[in-house]
């Protein structure tokens, strides 16, 4: 069963602001969306929200992650419009979605789960009336609890931003830009050492929003990463996936934690425990070249570039992950990560999917 979702009619501007605001139609208990799109727009609409989806080479896990909840949301939008002949039939649109999200975005493990509780929720269901209903629950339920968690891993990693702390982070995470902002709310003057994150260069976004509140930033090439470890007291990053040995985070990251580990530096991942996952085994492969044009737009055609976002990193190189139920080492995380396992029947269709291509 491959996940059948065009994105290619995908459409810029208004369209994705209407998308944004079905979510809250449908959770309100409204019968249609015809005020919000046409007949065509919804039957389009969750293939066009996991278009932007995969198209955001931005955005960290955790903020991915409520726009993949909105998928079940758009699904069951679209269930009023056209309904389902049988619960199967019901539970297959199911499946196809999850697994064209997680095409969409492979590697991170909080997709991953939600669209593997959103699965095993609408199989449950013998009625075709109630499996999108499911989904959409199970979808929300699992997001709305990584969002409490993810606020509460913030919080115990704001603990280690003590004053005058310099603390060297790497790409953008949410997770640990909330760190930031819960320490220097509570008083603290901090300095955040931060690498400009290439490809993308999101850290100057990161930057960015850390001056504006109220902190001291340095903006480094990701080339003195090493040199920015030894001027910083601490090292915070993110994670958008982490297994029982390795974790999957943006490129830089082993050379950061290698560095880190070197000069005797504590570094830390923060993140909530929906980023824990068992095994990634069966899971989609992540991407591991891209647009050769965001490294080098006009490289003669004879030399090879090669465009990465991700890399795994040995868990054993960091010091602790600090995760809602507080500081964890990597042996204990290797232990908690063992609960984390996904649907069956999800992973037979991601195969099934792979198959087919």
């Amino acid at each position: 069963m491959r996940a059948n979702f065009d994105f290619s009619a995908h459409p810029d501007g208004e369209f994705a602001r209407r998308v944004a605001i079905i979510p809250k139609w449908v959770s309100a208990g409204n019968d249609t969306t015809e005020d919000v799109l046409s007949n065509e727009d919804s039957r389009q609409a969750s293939s066009w929200a996991i278009g932007d989806i995969a198209a955001d080479n931005i955005a960290g896990a955790a903020e991915i992650l409520l726009r993949g909840a909105e998928i079940y949301a758009l699904l069951n939008a679209e269930q009023r419009k056209r309904q389902c002949a049988s619960a199967e039939h019901a539970i297959r649109r199911v499946v196809r979605a999850s697994v064209a999200l997680l095409e969409a975005q492979p590697g991170m493990a909080p997709l991953a789960r939600l669209a593997s509780a959103a699965v095993e929720s609408a199989a449950q269901c013998s009625r075709a009336s109630d499996v999108l209903d499911r989904a959409q629950t199970a979808a929300q339920t699992f997001a709305q609890h990584a969002v409490v968690a993810n606020r509460a891993a913030a919080e115990h990693a704001s603990v280690l931003i003590r004053e005058g702390s310099r603390v060297l982070t790497h790409s953008r995470s949410s997770t640990v830009l909330q760190a930031f902002r819960l320490a220097l709310a509570a008083g603290r003057h901090v300095t955040a050492i931060v690498t400009e994150s290439r490809p993308m260069m999101e850290g100057r976004t990161l930057a960015s929003e850390l001056v504006r509140d109220g902190a001291s930033v340095t903006l480094i090439a990701d080339a003195d990463a090493a040199g920015g470890v030894q001027r910083a007291d601490l090292v915070l990053m993110g994670a958008d996936a982490i297994g029982a040995s390795t974790v999957t985070n943006k490129i830089g990251t082993s050379l950061i934690a290698l560095a880190a580990r070197e000069l005797g530096k504590p570094v830390y991942l923060v993140c909530d425990t929906s980023k824990f996952i068992g095994s990634t085994e069966g899971l989609p492969a992540a991407r591991t070249r891209r647009d050769r044009s965001e490294l080098w737009p006009d490289a003669p055609d004879r030399i090879d570039v090669l465009t990465a976002y991700f890399e795994e990193t040995p868990l054993s190189f960091f010091t602790s992950v600090i995760c809602e139920q507080g500081s964890a080492t990597p042996a204990e995380v290797s232990r908690m990560v063992e609960r984390f396992r996904l649907s069956e029947r999800l992973l037979k269709a991601i195969a099934r999917s792979a198959a087919s291509r």
